[in-house]
């Protein structure tokens, strides 16, 4: 008979409650003990270094002991805790599980090509890849997805470098626990908030709730637009209206693609009366950095992954590539476009600045278009 899960809380803690020990038979987690020792890791004295010289100083065994020693109570937790614990511990061993892998020596290996093909480091960098997709396959044992799978993955690489089938791109601050769509859009998401205190006019968390809609969505809504405005063509020609009035009354009503970081466009929101919504383009940080133009324009690879479906689909489409409104991707420090979508109660505020400024906010039509983001306690 498989033995029981038991857990004990810190019962002098208010809410939220933080498990302090996990025991299944023999598999015993004292969490304040592995928290600690892989909060070491980073700082360890005997994790490898680079020399003056830029070669590898390998790492001790005693860093090597607590590294693989971590790695195991990381599986442990995975393997008997994970399904059925508070969504709190769940976050903070995804927390130690990044924790372990920004301690994982691997990116210095990669500077020093003589070591990196050593035995030495060839049998680390195999342990480690096979941990992470053991990890994996306890985190979700029914899914096809792998580590290798950046559309579905838990697990994210701390550095925010992604290989892809033409090379390599950045994806930000990702965190594991979330898929990649969820560290924009959940409430509290990591998401690429804006570089300076400067740039930024949307109200802070105390006064309403901001989330980041990233660049591929801003280039969604820019196409869907487009492609309406277009739709609108063809209509006042086949139905002989008035083409410029027809367009005019389009562009009122449409939702407003902003241009620059210092205007922001604001609205009373339809199904959350005396609340407000604002959105405004800033500038991502850290920068999501990929390459610019087509990965493959002659479509030459075979099994292509997403971002090449995604460029094959838009060139036969006849489509041009989004381009940032913050800065060329090339150009260092730029290149990554956000909204900062946010909920105020002050709605009276919002739409008599809209309206004494001069800025145009959106008009009756696509008022809807965030009002569905729920900003509320969502509790999670």
């Amino acid at each position: 008979m498989k033995p029981p899960l038991i857990r004990v809380e810190d019962g002098d803690s208010t809410e939220p409650v933080l498990t302090l020990r996990y025991t299944s038979g023999e598999n015993d987690l004292e969490v304040k003990i592995i928290y600690a020792d892989i909060n070491s890791l980073l700082d360890h004295p005997g994790r490898a270094r680079l020399d003056q010289r830029r070669k590898i100083i390998p790492c001790s065994d005693a860093f090597l002991d607590t590294f693989w020693s971590a790695a195991a109570s990381l599986l442990d937790y995975f393997a008997d805790f994970y399904a059925t614990d508070t969504a709190l511990m769940q976050s903070i061993w995804f927390h130690l599980l990044d924790i372990w892998q920004k301690a994982s020596p691997l990116p210095l290996y990669h500077i020093d090509f003589d070591f990196c093909y050593s035995t030495p480091a060839q049998l680390f960098e195999k342990d480690y890849k096979d941990t992470i997709a053991l990890i994996h396959r306890l985190i979700s044992p029914k899914s096809r997805a792998c580590p290798d799978n950046h559309n579905d993955s838990l697990i994210h690489d701390p550095s925010g470098t992604v290989e892809g089938l033409t090379g390599s791109y950045e994806t930000g601050p990702f965190i594991s626990g979330l898929a990649p769509w969820q560290q924009f859009l959940y409430s509290g998401a990591p998401g690429f908030k804006p570089v300076s205190p400067e740039q930024n006019d949307a109200r802070e968390a105390d006064e309403g709730n901001t989330r980041y809609t990233p660049q591929p969505a801003i280039a969604l809504i820019q196409a869907h637009t487009a492609r309406a405005r277009a739709l609108a063509v063809r209509v006042a020609e086949i139905e002989d209206w008035d083409l410029p009035a027809t367009l005019a009354a389009f562009d009122a009503n449409a939702l407003a693609i902003p241009n620059t970081i210092t205007h922001p466009h604001t609205y009373a929101s339809l199904l959350h009366p005396g609340t407000g919504m604002s959105y405004q383009l800033l500038q991502g940080a850290p920068p999501v950095r990929r390459h610019e133009g087509l990965s493959d324009p002659s479509m030459m690879i075979d099994t292509p992954d997403l971002v090449l479906l995604d460029e094959a689909v838009g060139t036969c489409k006849g489509r041009e590539a989004y381009v940032p409104m913050t800065g060329p991707v090339g150009q260092a420090g730029v290149g990554f476009d956000v909204w900062a979508v946010t909920e105020s109660e002050d709605v009276l505020g919002w739409e008599n600045r809209s309206q004494s400024d001069g800025r145009s906010g959106v008009a009756e039509g696509a008022r809807e278009m965030f009002d569905e983001w729920y900003f509320g306690d969502e509790g999670v």
